[in-house]
């Protein structure tokens, strides 16, 4: 079981590259001004974790400002002034349990917390991924600390914890992956200020290629019109595929071709495009058929 011991040591320090589509940042802002969880739904790749980093530093910064809304008070502080506001992340899946994330005590009769306990207990933003695969238990196990009540029962410890002003829970999910069996409840969603994220435009795409890997606009703009060519034609007949192209396989792609010039290999775009892209998207024979045509680039 992973315990965070040294809490405050998950900081975001650096300022994490994201670039704003909508109105997210400013969504994230006032539910944490209304102490309320936000749950970020959309496809594999598309940048939910992303915001949840860039929003655990923007947060931080946010409270640091003395005059600022989010200002925290003087005892929420460490010894150096400093705001201990980490970023946790938690991927989940079937089997994890309620001991995983709250904590369990160890062979000496010392506690050993799990991530949602420490999130609880000292603040910061927790982050549980693919949250709709969890467990029924662990799902409801969020139930109070995700509504009105904002309270964290630890049962083997016979604790119920309160947690500061400054500690936030955001969940992430694909909602394309979810068999009927696993869809969450209206009694769990209704709890969260939900957002729903997709891939985007492909200037706005090609530009976070670019921000990503620092690789030329023609070449970032040619990878963004290519993926958003393989989203376009996924659920025709020419593709049968799960799952388009995300933003992330893109920036894979765009590193593997700035390595290529790195290492002193010849350039080939199209084929960083085959294994960064074509061979992670498909599986059959057909669907790689059918990319290996969209590559006029």
């Amino acid at each position: 079981m992973t315990t965070i011991t040294k809490y405050k040591d998950h900081a975001v320090m650096d300022e994490p590259y994201y670039e704003v589509q909508g109105r997210e940042v400013e969504d994230i802002n006032i539910a944490f001004l209304n102490k309320r969880p936000v749950a970020l739904v959309g496809p594999t790749g598309c940048g939910k974790s992303q915001l949840a980093e860039y929003m655990a530093y923007s947060l931080r910064q946010n409270m640091i400002r003395k005059d600022g809304v989010f200002a925290i008070s003087q005892a929420e502080k460490q010894d150096n002034g400093s705001i201990a506001f980490p970023y946790i992340e938690v991927p989940c899946h079937e089997d994890m349990t309620e001991t995983y994330v709250l904590g369990r005590h160890g062979l000496q009769g010392e506690w050993l917390p799990g991530p949602l306990y420490t999130a609880a207990k000292y603040g910061g933003i927790i982050v549980l991924d693919e949250f709709a695969e969890s467990r029924k238990d662990l799902i409801t196990l969020i139930h109070s600390i995700a509504d009105d009540r904002r309270v964290l029962p630890v049962a083997k410890k016979g604790e119920v914890i309160t947690p500061p002003d400054h500690f936030m829970l955001i969940t992430c999910y694909n909602p394309g992956y979810q068999l009927k069996t696993n869809d969450l409840k209206p009694s769990t969603r209704q709890r969260f200020i939900t957002l729903r994220m997709d891939y985007p435009n492909p200037d706005l795409e090609a530009k976070i290629i670019a921000g990503h890997t620092k690789i030329d606009p023609k070449t970032a703009m040619s990878l963004a019109q290519f993926g958003h060519e393989i989203r376009s034609k996924r659920t025709t007949d020419e593709l049968r595929l799960p799952e388009g192209a995300s933003t992330r396989v893109l920036i894979m792609a765009a590193e593997h071709y700035l390595g290529q010039t790195k290492m002193g290999y010849e350039s080939d775009l199209k084929h960083c495009i085959r294994v960064a892209v074509m061979n992670t998207v498909a599986n059959e024979e057909a669907d790689i058929e059918a990319i290996e045509e969209l590559l006029d680039i």
